[in-house]
């Protein structure tokens, strides 16, 4: 009896080895496609390559077939960058013209308010909503992707297997989704720089074209030509005083 128990103490005490070393294991590898992740945001500055970055390694983190990031626009979640959902035969133009009702959706509307969450059995799930193309999602996982206190968007994982997530790998997503929030403000903010910088060359353009002619039709003219262009109108025109008009479409 003494030799059994002890037996029974060794089994017991290898099984929880067994499961320690692997919990390490998971916690290294969630570690190193987060580090990969935030190495992509420093080093890249093309907001697709970023957030592909991001959902290759959240592929790697997490137990998951498929993963996407969302983008606010309007009262609608669209998606912006995808992987893993041609083996589940959609498309890039399926995935493209994808989005969502956030208002018509309670997952979407719970992420709003800065809740990660994640639904163990789609099948079961009252308030889960299925989409054509999208009935092998059997469990999924999604957190609010902010940036200084504004919403941006969501990260979506979708696993093709019931119960793939739970509660505790709920801060990890989270993790992810701070740093792709991170990228869509960088990549927001070079737009922005980008289009602003352009703005200010046309307008030094349009006043060395004027001051380099004397004829007042032509200064009309780029001058109208200008504004469109700044103002990204589609039709213009000046009336002086006289009767010539300067038109400019």
């Amino acid at each position: 009896m003494g030799q059994l128990q002890l037996v029974s103490f060794q089994i017991a005490n290898a099984f929880g080895v067994t499961k320690l070393i692997e919990a390490e294991r998971e916690q290294r590898r969630f570690i190193e496609a987060l580090q990969t992740a935030s190495v992509a945001i420093g080093r890249q500055i093309h907001l697709d390559e970023v957030l592909d970055k991001i959902l290759e390694q959240a592929l790697h983190a997490f137990n998951c077939d498929a993963a996407n990031i969302m983008v606010i626009d309007g009262g609608k979640a669209r998606i912006e960058r995808a992987r893993g959902y041609d083996v589940f035969g959609l498309d890039t133009e399926v995935i493209e013209n994808f989005a969502l009702k956030i208002n018509e959706h309670n997952n979407l509307l719970l992420m709003s308010e800065g809740e990660a969450l994640h639904v163990a059995d789609t099948k079961a799930c009252e308030d889960w909503i299925p989409h054509q193309g999208f009935n092998w999602c059997q469990s999924w996982a999604g957190g609010p992707i902010f940036y200084g206190g504004t919403l941006l968007g969501f990260l979506n994982l979708d696993s093709a297997e019931p119960h793939s997530f739970s509660d505790e790998i709920l801060g990890q997503l989270q993790a992810f989704a701070t740093h792709a929030g991170i990228a869509l403000h960088k990549a927001r903010l070079l737009k922005r720089l980008t289009e602003e910088h352009t703005r200010l060359q046309r307008i030094y353009n349009v006043g060395r074209d004027i001051s380099s002619s004397l004829d007042p039709d032509k200064i009309l003219h780029e001058l109208l030509r200008a504004c469109l262009e700044v103002l990204r109108g589609v039709y213009g025109a000046i009336s002086p005083s006289t009767r010539k008009r300067a038109v400019c479409h």
